[in-house]
C-alpha cells in the first residue's frame, strides 16, 4: 500500500512539473511572439511599388500597414537636452521614462531622417531678395554667408525627427477613434517636456518616402490625394524612384541615383550596464544622408512578470539540482556555482525593478541606413558609424541578404521585418534619447544669426513673429556682442525689411552702421551742432478748434492729430527736465505751472494761420514761464536757466538733423554726467514719438540700446 501511494504522489508531482513546463513554454512563446518579424505585403516583388509596405491610406494620414494594423506619424521638434545641467537632465530623464512607460501600442518607432535640404525652397524663403536700392551688394554678402554655412556645416543636410505609432484594430473606423485618443494623450505628454508633436496628413507623410527615394528631386513632389482617387491611380507611383536593386550586393542596395547600406546594432552586443546618454546622439548627428530608427515594443507588465518568474523558477530548479547532486556526493556545502548565482541575482533584480521600481520591459532595436552617391562614400560612413558604436561597447550588423527587410523596418511605415531586438527595461530604453538641442529655423522672412554651437546648423529667426520680440545680448567685453549680437541683425533688418532702426550708442561704435546704410548719426553733446528740440512736432497739423475746457473731449483732425495729446506729451517732457534739474524740490505745484505754460504755448500756435506757425523751442516756453506770477514759477525759472541761456543750451535749438531717416543713431558718449539724465529723457522722448508715428502707419521700429548696463547706472 505504501508503494502504491508513493507512486501516486510521484505521478502527481510529474504532472505538476510538466504543467509548469508547458506554462513556461507558453509564456516564453508569447513573450517572444511580440518581436516576431512581420510578413511582406508582396513576398516576391516584381516592381519597386511592391516594396512599399503600405496597403491603404487615408487623407488624415492613417495608413493600413498590415493585417488589422494601422499607423500614424507625427513630426516632433528637437529639445534642449545637452545644454541642460546635470540635475535638469535627471529630471528630464525621469519624465521621458514616464512617457515610455505610458505607451500602450503595438509598436512605437522613432525615426531621425538626415535628408537633403531643399535649397530651392531655402533660397526662396530665406535669402534676402534684391531691391535695386544700391544695397544689393550687401545682400549678396549675407546670402553667400548663409548658403555657405548651410552647405559646409553639415553638407546641406537637414535633420527631421518623426514618431510613428502602430496599433492593432479590426477596422479603419476603430483605428481612427483610437488614434484620436492616442494623439490627444501624446501631444499632452510630449508638451510636458517641451516637445511639439505635429500629426502628419497623407501628403506630408508620403513626402518622407518621396524625399528618401528621390533625393535631389525633393521639389518635384506634388501628390494630391483627390486627383489620385479620381484617376484611380496608385499612390505609390508618386513616391518611388525609377528602380531599386537588392540583388547586386548582399550588403547594399542601389537605386537609380543612390547607394544604400542597411545596418543595425547587434542585439547581443549591448552592454549589461546602461549606455551613455550621448550614444544615440553621436549616431544620428553624422554629416551623411541617412535614416535611423528606434523600434520600441511595449511588453505588458503581467506578461513580463510571468516570464521572469518562470525564469526564476527555472534557476531555482538549477540550484536545487546542484544541491541534490552535491548531497549525493556527501558535499553539504550551501554554495552554488558562480554562473547560476549571477543569473539568480540578475533575475531577482529584474523582479524588484518590475514590482518596486516602476520599470517596464520593452523589445528595442536600432536600425539605420546610410546613403551616398558613390559606394566609397557609403563605406566611409559605415566605418565612421562602426567606430562610434564600438566606442560605446557595441557592434554593428551588416544585415547581409536582408537589405529589403531592413529598409522596410527603417522607413516610418510602422512595420518591422527584421528580428534584431533586445529586451530592455525602461531606464535602458530611455537612455536612447533622440533629443539634443532645439533649432531656431523660422521659414517666413527670417534673419541670419550665425550657427548653433551644438548642432552646427544655421540660426534663422524673425523676432517680429515671436510672442515677445524683445531681447538681450550678454557677453564679456570684447566677446562680440555689438558685432554678432546687434550689427549682424541690424544689417538683416535694413536689407530684408522696410522697418526703421533706432540705436542709442553710448560709445560711438555704431557710426559705421549709420554711414554704411546712409543713416543719420546724431551726436548729443554740449559742443555738438546736431540739435534735438524736445518741443519739436508737426505744428501744421494742430487743430485750432480744440475745446480746452476741463472735462471736454478734444476734436481730432482726420489724420488723428490731437492738440491735447501734444500738450500732455510736451508737458511731461518739460516736467521731466525740471524734475531732474530741481531734484527733490520738484512739487505738484511746479508741474501745474509747467502744464499751464505748455498749454498757452501750443494753443497760441494752433490759433495762428498754418503758414505763420513756427516750431517752438525751449526759450519760447521760458518766456511764457517768466510771465507767470506764481512764487513757485521763480524756482522753475532758476532751475532751467542753464538749459536756456547757460552752458547746457544744446537742446534750445530747432532740430537740425533728419530724425526720419530709416537708420538713426543717437551718440551720447560726450554728453557729460550732468547733462546725461536730461539728454536721455529728451532722446527717449524723441524716440517714443517716432515709434508712435511708425505704429500709426503700420511700420515696425527696431530699437537698440548698446551698453545698457551703463545707462541703468545713470540717475
Amino acid at each position: 500500500m505504501r508503494k502504491k501511494k508513493q507512486n501516486k504522489n510521484n505521478n502527481h508531482y510529474e504532472k505538476r512539473a510538466k504543467e509548469k513546463k508547458r506554462q513556461r513554454e507558453k509564456q516564453k512563446k508569447q513573450f517572444l511572439q511580440l518581436k516576431k518579424p512581420e510578413k511582406f505585403r508582396v513576398s516576391n516583388a516584381s516592381c519597386i511599388q511592391d516594396t512599399i509596405e503600405i496597403r491603404k491610406i487615408s487623407p488624415e494620414g492613417i495608413f493600413e500597414v498590415g493585417e488589422n494594423r494601422y499607423s500614424i506619424t507625427y513630426q516632433m521638434n528637437d529639445l534642449n537636452y545637452v545644454t541642460k545641467t546635470y540635475e535638469e537632465q535627471e529630471l528630464f530623464f525621469g519624465e521621458w521614462c514616464r512617457i515610455l512607460n505610458a505607451l500602450d501600442v503595438h509598436l512605437c518607432k522613432i525615426t531621425v531622417f538626415n535628408k537633403n535640404r531643399n535649397m530651392e525652397a531655402f533660397r526662396a524663403n530665406v535669402l534676402y531678395p534684391y531691391k535695386q536700392d544700391g544695397f544689393d551688394f550687401a545682400r549678396d554678402c549675407y546670402n553667400d554667408i548663409m548658403e555657405s554655412k548651410i552647405i559646409h556645416s553639415k553638407r546641406g543636410i537637414e535633420q527631421v525627427k518623426y514618431l510613428t505609432i502602430t496599433i492593432t484594430r479590426t477596422n479603419y473606423d476603430d483605428a481612427k477613434l483610437a488614434f484620436n485618443s492616442i494623439t490627444s494623450n501624446l501631444v499632452k505628454e510630449f508638451a510636458s517636456i517641451g516637445c511639439l508633436l505635429l500629426p502628419l496628413n497623407a501628403k506630408e507623410r508620403l513626402r518622407i518616402f518621396h524625399d528618401f527615394y528621390c533625393m535631389g528631386e525633393e521639389s518635384a513632389y506634388n501628390f494630391d490625394i483627390q486627383n489620385c482617387l479620381s484617376q484611380m491611380r496608385d499612390f505609390r507611383n508618386d513616391i518611388v524612384c525609377d528602380s531599386v536593386d537588392f540583388c547586386e550586393n548582399p550588403a547594399y542596395f542601389k537605386t537609380n541615383t543612390m547607394y544604400g547600406k542597411c545596418m543595425c546594432i547587434d542585439p547581443d552586443s549591448y552592454p549589461d550596464d546602461e549606455l551613455s546618454d550621448d550614444f544615440f546622439d553621436e549616431l544620428i548627428n553624422i554629416s551623411q544622408r541617412s535614416m535611423f530608427s528606434i523600434d520600441i515594443i511595449p511588453i505588458a507588465k503581467a506578461a513580463t512578470k510571468d516570464f521572469i518568474e518562470g525564469r526564476y523558477m527555472a534557476v531555482q530548479s538549477k540550484i536545487q539540482k546542484q544541491q541534490q547532486k552535491r548531497n549525493k556526493n556527501n558535499d553539504f556545502s550551501l554554495d552554488i556555482s558562480y554562473p547560476v548565482r549571477m543569473e539568480n541575482e540578475n533575475i531577482e533584480e529584474m523582479l524588484e525593478d518590475i514590482t518596486q521600481n516602476g520599470q517596464k520591459m520593452f523589445w528595442v532595436g536600432i536600425h539605420f541606413v546610410l546613403l551616398g552617391e558613390r559606394l566609397e562614400e557609403v563605406e566611409e560612413a559605415s566605418d565612421n558609424i562602426d567606430l562610434i558604436i564600438e566606442n560605446h561597447g557595441c557592434y554593428s550588423n551588416d544585415l547581409l541578404l536582408r537589405q529589403r527587410e531592413a529598409l522596410a523596418t527603417i522607413l516610418p511605415y510602422g512595420t518591422r521585418h527584421v528580428d534584431s531586438m533586445r529586451s530592455m527595461f525602461t531606464r535602458m530604453a530611455a537612455i536612447l534619447i533622440p533629443f539634443k538641442v532645439m533649432e531656431m529655423q523660422m521659414k517666413k522672412q527670417p534673419f541670419y544669426y550665425g550657427c548653433n554651437k551644438e548642432s552646427k546648423n544655421v540660426i534663422l529667426c524673425n523676432r517680429k513673429q515671436l510672442m515677445n520680440g524683445n531681447g538681450f545680448v550678454f557677453g564679456v567685453t570684447g566677446g562680440g556682442k555689438s558685432f554678432t549680437g546687434a550689427k549682424l541683425e541690424i544689417g538683416s533688418v535694413f536689407l530684408n525689411t522696410n522697418d526703421d532702426i533706432i540705436i542709442v550708442d553710448p560709445t560711438h561704435e555704431y557710426m559705421d552702421v549709420a554711414k554704411a546704410f546712409g543713416g543719420s548719426f546724431i551726436e548729443i553733446s554740449p559742443h555738438s551742432t546736431n540739435w534735438v528740440n524736445p518741443l519739436d512736432c508737426d505744428v501744421s497739423l494742430l487743430n485750432a478748434n480744440v475745446v480746452l475746457d476741463e472735462g471736454c473731449e478734444a476734436n481730432e483732425l482726420e489724420d488723428g492729430t490731437d492738440l491735447l495729446h501734444i500738450i500732455a506729451q510736451k508737458s511731461q517732457i518739460m516736467c521731466g527736465i525740471a524734475e531732474h534739474s530741481m531734484e527733490k524740490e520738484f512739487k505738484p505745484q511746479h508741474a501745474s505751472i509747467i502744464d499751464r505754460c505748455i498749454k498757452i504755448l501750443f494753443t497760441d500756435i494752433a490759433s495762428q494761420p498754418i503758414k505763420e506757425r513756427k516750431v517752438p523751442i525751449m526759450s519760447d516756453f521760458y518766456e511764457i514761464l517768466k510771465q507767470q506770477k506764481d512764487e513757485e514759477a521763480h524756482d522753475i525759472i532758476l532751475s532751467m536757466e542753464r538749459f536756456i541761456d547757460g552752458s547746457f543750451n544744446t537742446f534750445n535749438h530747432p532740430t537740425s538733423i533728419d530724425v526720419k531717416n530709416r537708420v538713426t543713431v543717437y551718440g551720447i558718449r560726450d554728453i557729460g554726467e550732468q547733462l546725461m539724465s536730461v539728454g536721455m529723457l529728451i532722446t527717449l522722448s524723441n524716440i517714443r514719438q517716432r515709434i508712435i508715428q511708425n505704429a500709426s502707419i503700420g511700420r515696425a521700429t527696431w530699437l537698440y540700446v548698446d551698453e545698457f548696463h551703463e545707462l541703468m547706472n545713470k540717475k
